[in-house]
């Protein structure tokens, strides 16, 4: 998960032409989090506040204690 301030670096850095790998390790995001963001931009703002509900079906498939 990342928070607001790195899906807005991620996408100031996609406008700039940054790659998605560098972009993974300015930001700490995983690359695969870069290339879905880059493919769709709205996705990365769901990605991020649907694993902050409770019924997250990625936290729960991973095992992550709620």
């Amino acid at each position: 998960m990342f928070g607001w301030q790195q899906l807005a670096a991620v996408r100031d850095m996609l406008g700039q032409g940054t790659g998605p790998v560098a972009i993974s390790k300015a930001t700490g995001i995983s690359h695969q989090a870069v290339y879905r963001i880059k493919a769709d931009p709205a996705a990365g703002m769901l990605i991020n506040w649907g694993c902050r509900q409770t019924a997250c079906p990625n936290r729960l498939a991973q095992g992550v204690a709620l």
